[in-house]
């Protein structure tokens, strides 16, 4: 399993709530991008968005948390929509594919996926676009805020504004996570 995380990223729950699931989980082949306090250095880390681009390119399965989600998006948006200066309005100048949100959106909020509706744990301030990823990927939200997103036609591409490591544990693992193990599970490093 690769992880692509910033200096200051927030990686430690999300490795303890996938040790719960599978103990074995970093032997998989998939990859796992979680989010940072420090997003200039990692959007501005051109070897982040090649992995990005490898995996989703490669069918490799993988899973965006929070901010990696929103630099799955941006990803998309440079190397597929051709949108060369793609970016976050967090970052700086550019076409923002991730924008600022009116107010910081933190607690449960509700989300809908595959007709179930679930309460997710949210920190963030910043959504992607959905005219950005709305003829390709599959997805959910409310208005301009983007919950989940699922690439079209890729095995296991998906990314979340969520943490759903924060609502995980032993005797019950939480779903996205648990697909992307299983997911992960049937290629090896």
């Amino acid at each position: 399993m690769q992880i692509l995380k910033g200096e200051n990223s927030f990686d430690t729950s999300v490795m303890k709530a996938l040790e719960e699931i599978d103990p074995e989980f970093q032997s998989y082949g998939g990859l796992l991008i979680v989010g940072s306090h420090s997003p200039q250095e990692v959007v501005e880390n051109d070897f982040i968005f090649e992995q990005i681009r490898e995996a989703r390119e490669n069918d490799r399965p993988t899973l965006g948390l929070c901010f990696g989600m929103q630099l799955m998006a941006i990803e998309y948006a440079r190397n597929v929509l051709k949108i060369k200066d793609a970016t976050s309005e967090e970052i700086g100048n550019g076409v923002f594919v991730v924008s600022r949100l009116p107010s910081l959106r933190v607690g449960q909020h509700s989300v809908e996926w595959d007709n179930k509706k679930t309460l997710e744990s949210f920190w963030h301030n910043y959504s992607v676009c959905p005219e950005f990823i709305a003829s390709d990927f599959r997805y959910s939200g409310v208005g301009y805020l983007v919950n989940q997103m699922q690439l079209k036609g890729h095995p296991h591409y998906v990314g979340v504004q969520f943490h759903p490591e924060y609502q995980s544990s032993k005797e019950n693992p939480h779903p996205v996570l648990k697909q992307f193990i299983e997911s992960c599970s049937q290629k090896t490093n």
